[in-house]
């Protein structure tokens, strides 16, 4: 082979990589999946007209089924792993709007409503997502099917995938078998500030924030839930009944307290109220003690 001859084949192996490169990275429209998505998404939704598109490793179909836009994506294995419907309000469970009207008037009084999502996912429970705005900030509000919060989320315009199931390490998957056998998952996500692992479950109907800590082999640090304030020791509510003379017109919120067990024993965070002012959390052990 000349050197001509073998600059040109260089050139064309070349080109040959970038557009091989090129496409790999292509995120636009493919009607022309493998047959395996296709067999994957015809199993679970039937003959519905779709279009696909890919998102990485990823394929996504686009779909209406009963006058809904929905959107079902599967890995690269062709399993399915999650459903993103566009709903509308009046269309979320009673205890969701509920919960949600209640928001509106306190913490998001001032937010409008946006869009509504329901998801359904591998190996997780359906939630709901409402999308609130106000001015330039727009947040995502997570329902459980029971109308509980379980989380707040800054919504950045990002594409779903922020949405898909979380895969949980097998110590996480051992301590929550153990101590909460036939949970059901909601959400798990790392938290910006403290850097745990919070993990929502349903647990006997009741929800519950089970936290570990990925920097030391995802040991658990804590579990903590709702209570009602009637339920919370008589050493706890005396405590914080001396606690609050000390903020001047604030008084013990006495609805609900939060229950939170950790390794080294049992506290409760009891909240103090004021009109117009920030609410004050105090942490007492269920002994009575203040927790340091």
């Amino acid at each position: 082979m000349n050197t001509m001859k073998l600059k040109l084949f260089f050139m064309l192996v070349a080109m040959g990589m970038l557009s091989l490169s090129i496409q790999s990275c292509d995120d636009d429209d493919d009607e022309n999946a493998p047959q395996k998505w296709e067999s994957a998404f015809v199993q679970k939704f039937g003959n519905e007209a779709h279009s696909w598109s890919t998102r990485g490793a990823k394929y996504v179909a686009k779909f209406k089924q009963d006058n809904l836009e929905k959107e079902a994506w599967f890995d690269a294995n062709g399993e399915w792993l999650m459903t993103e419907t566009d709903i509308k309000y009046e269309s979320l469970p009673t205890e969701v709007k509920t919960a949600f009207e209640k928001l509106q008037t306190s913490t998001y009084k001032d937010w409008t409503r946006d869009d509504v999502d329901m998801l359904e996912r591998k190996g997780m429970e359906t939630v709901y997502v409402i999308e609130v705005e106000k001015g330039k900030e727009e947040k995502d509000l997570y329902f459980d099917v029971k109308g509980n919060l379980l989380k707040e989320d800054v919504d950045n315009g990002k594409d779903s995938e922020h949405y898909l199931p979380s895969e949980l390490d097998a110590a996480v998957t051992k301590v929550l078998n153990e101590k909460y056998a036939g949970y059901k998952l909601l959400e798990a996500e790392v938290d910006r500030t403290t850097k745990l692992l919070e993990v929502d479950i349903l647990f006997n109907g009741k929800p519950y924030e089970v936290c570990f800590n990925p920097a030391n082999k995802h040991e658990w640090v804590s579990t903590s839930c709702e209570v009602l304030y009637a339920d919370v020791p008589a050493a706890v509510k005396q405590t914080a009944d001396k606690e609050v003379k000390k903020y001047a017109g604030y008084e013990v919120d006495d609805d609900e307290a939060e229950k939170v067990e950790t390794p080294n024993g049992v506290y409760y965070i009891v909240e103090f109220e004021k009109d117009l002012e920030k609410d004050i959390e105090v942490k007492i052990n269920e002994d009575g003690t203040l927790k340091k």
